[in-house]
Parts: C-alpha cells; sequence; structure tokens
C-alpha cells in the first residue's frame, strides 16, 4: 500500500512566496498528482480533510492524530526542580505568571499579533514573563516589534532550544502556552506544553483549536488582540480553574508516538490485507 500524509497547508506556502495564484494552483496540482496515486491519505482532523479536498484529492481519507516523542519519562528533574531552574536563570518570582510560544519565529504563525496581546496586558499592569523559543525568518523583525512597543523587559527571545530537558523546564514553568496560528494544522508544540500540565490559548477557527474544548482542556479566543489578552487574563486570574484545565490538557492532549504506533500498526495491515 502507498499512503500519502498532509500536515501542511501547501497553497498558503506557495502564495507566500510566488505571490501569485496560477502558480500556486499550477504547484498544487503538481502534487496532488502524486496524492490521487496513493492508496490512502492519513491527515489529523476534519480541517485537514476538508483541505486535502479542496486540494483536489478524491481517495480515501484516514484520520490520525498528531503525537509527540517528547517523553516526560525519559527527564530526569521533577516538574519543581524545572520551575526552580527558570526562575534562578531569569530571577523570576514563583509567582510571577510566565507565557510561552515555542516554534518557529515567521509571521504565518501570528507572532506580532501574539505580542500586540501581550502589550495590551502589559498596559494593564500585569506583570508577567513571555518566552519566544525558535528561530526562523522574521526573527530580526518581531524584535524590533518587542522594541517598538518597550516590552524588552517582558518578552524574551532564547532562540532555538534542542536540549529536551531545557526545554522541558520552559514548559513546566509557563502557566500558559501562547499559540494564536491559523497556519497550523496540527502542533506538536502544543502536544509537547499538555505533555507538562501546560494548556494553551489558541485562536477560534484554528485547526489548532479542533482538539481543545475552552474552559475544559484549554482555551479558546475570538481573533482579536483585546479577546486574546482578556482569554490570557481570565484564565490566569482563576487559578482553580486553571489547575482543573492544566490537568485535563495533559490527560486529553498528551499522545506519544508509542501510544499511537499500535493504531498505526493496525491500519497498516489492514491496507495490506485489502491488498491481498
Amino acid at each position: 500500500p502507498f499512503i500519502m500524509t498532509l500536515h501542511s497547508q501547501y497553497k498558503q506556502d506557495f502564495l507566500r512566496y510566488t505571490k501569485m495564484e496560477w502558480l500556486s494552483n499550477l504547484l498544487l496540482k503538481g502534487i496532488m498528482k502524486v496524492f490521487n496515486r496513493s492508496d490512502e491519505v492519513w491527515t489529523m482532523h476534519e480541517l485537514t480533510k476538508k483541505v486535502i479536498r479542496d486540494y483536489g484529492y478524491k481517495g480515501n481519507v484516514h484520520l490520525v492524530p498528531n503525537a509527540t516523542d517528547f517523553y516526560v519519562q525519559d527527564i530526569d528533574l521533577s516538574i519543581e526542580q524545572m520551575k526552580d531552574n527558570i526562575n534562578k536563570k531569569y530571577s523570576l518570582s514563583p509567582k510571577t505568571p510566565v507565557f510561552l510560544f515555542v516554534g518557529r519565529i515567521m509571521a504565518q504563525k501570528n507572532i506580532h499579533f501574539l505580542v500586540d496581546a501581550l502589550k495590551i496586558l502589559h498596559d494593564d499592569g500585569l506583570d508577567f514573563m513571555a518566552f519566544f523559543i525558535g528561530n526562523g525568518p522574521d526573527e530580526k523583525a518581531l524584535c524590533r516589534h518587542v522594541k517598538q512597543l518597550g516590552l524588552e523587559q517582558k518578552v524574551l527571545l532564547t532562540g532555538r532550544i534542542d536540549d529536551k530537558s531545557q526545554l522541558a523546564s520552559f514548559y513546566a514553568r509557563s502557566d500558559l502556552f501562547l499559540f494564536p496560528s491559523f497556519y497550523d494544522t496540527s502542533s506538536l508544540v502544543q502536544i509537547e506544553a499538555s505533555a507538562l500540565y501546560t494548556p494553551s490559548v489558541l485562536l477560534e477557527g484554528s485547526a489548532t483549536a479542533l482538539t481543545v474544548t475552552d474552559g475544559v482542556n484549554g482555551y479558546i479566543a475570538k481573533n482579536s488582540t483585546k479577546d486574546y489578552a482578556l482569554k490570557v487574563l481570565d484564565a490566569i486570574s482563576n487559578k482553580a480553574q486553571l489547575e482543573r484545565v492544566s490537568v485535563r490538557a495533559h490527560d486529553d492532549l498528551y499522545v506519544t508516538w508509542k501510544d499511537l504506533s499500535k493504531a498505526l500498526e493496525d491500519r497498516y495491515n489492514y491496507l495490506i490485507d485489502k491488498q491481498k
């Protein structure tokens, strides 16, 4: 059996670089020739299923959720030790709210929107620290934006972090994982955050919000910086609810590839038997 997977919104990428609808459609048509030769396409949820249909795929679609190789049990530190490490390194009070973004530093992930929302929180008098972990083509532009808004003491770009123990410490210390991206189809970092009991704040209508119920295992805001900032403020102001949501985020969203591999094996065997 020949299986293809869809994890990216190709047309958005093509349009960004070519700036031409007709050329983007031509490139997409070439890719779809390969997809339409497959026996089956695997993708994460109904929204990406609609995307592949809109692209012109006519075959069978099987939904396979994303997972992570971020195994918390492989990290020698306790969650409290991880939190202490970040507090000491950045001279943070344990009571200071910490927010986190992890991913490619690129405009498509709505990073400027996120900084604008943080500016609203800052102007409202909230004392916080926000970390942006990752690198990418729009890193310098983001630094300029942070400086223009006067947030240099509140927003820190760390660059890319590959050490999983160090990255886990940031996840563990963060009260909320802020990810207002419409570009991502199913984010691995969202699952990594849930592994350390850190719920995400996502945008209504985004693909990443499809696995989250607002106020249950994460938070969903309307697509405005003011509403996003208010959602963040509401979340950290209600400590009891935040604790419940953090536990549900871990229980509902943290899926490892070890957990998922048996189901994938069964699907492979089903397709092999079908071919026979």
